[in-house]
């Protein structure tokens, strides 16, 4: 059976020295980890020495939900890549002996400038899975989702109301 720690607040959670080479055994023995971090500023500074970089390369899934930390855009910037433009620029002049001119030019460009970051909508995260292409999507909010409203009916989410309820299928809750 895996054993999964989920790490929510990381930054206020004393970790042990060698975080980082644990993080990266833990999994061949069926332990996972889920850091929770606000930014990466806050796992710069639990980890230095650039041992932070190896937390972030041992996490097979990175979701930026948002934020307020100029690092942070930078990182995620660079994560997303680049792409490229096709720019064409055309002129003419005229005059005596008018010419035309056509030019056609490939372009680089970021996918998303780290000011773009800043502004990405409350509602949207991007996340990256290794292997994979980056994803901008919706969050989820579970307390939406039908079936959350439904179980809430039950009592699965107060325990006074589930003890009460524990007897009672899905079905007849009201």
């Amino acid at each position: 059976m895996d054993v999964g720690f989920w790490l929510d607040e990381m930054a206020n959670i004393k970790m042990p020295n060698n975080f980082d080479k644990i993080l990266a055994t833990c999994r061949s023995r069926g332990v996972y980890c889920v850091p929770i971090l606000q930014s990466l500023a806050q796992l710069k500074t639990l980890f230095a020495d650039g041992a932070w970089e190896g937390i972030v390369g041992n996490c097979d899934t990175f979701i930026y939900l948002g934020g307020n930390e100029a690092s942070t855009y930078e990182y995620v910037s660079k994560l997303l890549g680049k792409w490229t433009i096709d720019k064409r620029t055309s002129g003419e002049s005229k005059g005596s002996s008018g010419s035309y001119s056509q030019n056609y030019d490939v372009l680089g460009r970021e996918l998303m400038l780290e000011y773009e970051l800043r502004l990405l909508p409350d509602d949207e995260c991007i996340i990256f899975v290794r292997g994979e292409n980056p994803i901008r999507d919706k969050k989820w909010f579970p307390w939406e989702h039908e079936q959350y409203l439904e179980a809430r009916k039950c009592g699965a989410f107060n325990p006074k109301e589930q003890k009460e309820k524990q007897e009672k299928p899905m079905e007849e809750c009201e």
